[in-house]
């Protein structure tokens, strides 16, 4: 890739991508489609609100008093914790069980709030089956990201589970990518997705539907 030297906020992007995740430290870049993400790393280290610093450390299982996750973040919901959205809010990528650390992960929409992940929703850790993610959807409440993956994405992945019982609005603007996990779950609900662009339909999954737009 060819760019200028300099800092970056948020995004750059390069002449040319592969694909790929780094780490190093407190801080994840990963780029999809020709862009690239750089920001800090959250953890959940306590079950509250994503709004709260007593939710979030820099590490995994660090010290809670991180500043809450903001666009271009990368962060993770892990340790058994479980997270509610209760203001608007957004990140670069967003994991939701833990990618190799601790236990399972829930985040839990407030109702007529919205969260937009600007890269990837990964929904299901990995390392052990009992790392899965769970997103609870509320009426009127939205998610908004690039490419959706449910099932974790490493060695002995876990499920992911996305609940839109009570409604909600869940928008894809890239692809869906189902793993092939034991316990895989999209309960549709009073549920709407959206697709925001070209896209493949899973084989699985995502096979029927409440409301389905495609823009």
């Amino acid at each position: 890739a060819a760019a200028t030297v300099g800092t970056y906020t948020n995004q750059a992007t390069p002449s040319a991508a592969t694909g790929g995740t780094f780490t190093a430290a407190n801080y994840t870049i990963s780029y999809v489609s020709g862009s690239i993400i750089v920001g800090n790393a959250r953890y959940s280290v306590a079950t509250g609100n994503w709004n709260a610093t007593s939710t979030w450390s820099t590490s995994s299982g660090g010290s809670p008093g991180a500043s809450a996750p903001v666009a271009g973040d990368l962060v993770f919901i892990e340790r058994g914790f479980t997270v509610t959205v209760t203001a608007t809010a957004g990140c670069g990528n967003l994991v939701v069980g833990s990618p190799g650390n601790g236990n399972l992960g829930i985040l839990t929409m407030s109702s007529n709030i919205a969260l937009t992940v600007s890269g990837d929703l990964t929904v299901g850790g990995y390392g052990l089956t009992n790392r899965t993610g769970t997103i609870n959807f509320a009426s009127g409440s939205s998610i908004t990201t690039n490419n959706l993956i449910l099932g974790g994405t490493g060695a002995t992945p876990a499920a992911g589970i996305i609940t839109m019982t009570n409604g909600g609005t869940l928008t894809v603007n890239g692809d869906i990518t189902v793993n092939t996990v034991s316990g895989n779950t999209w309960t549709r609900g009073t549920g709407t997705l959206v697709f925001g662009n070209t896209t493949t339909l899973p084989a699985t999954i995502f096979t029927s539907f409440n409301n389905l737009t495609i823009n």
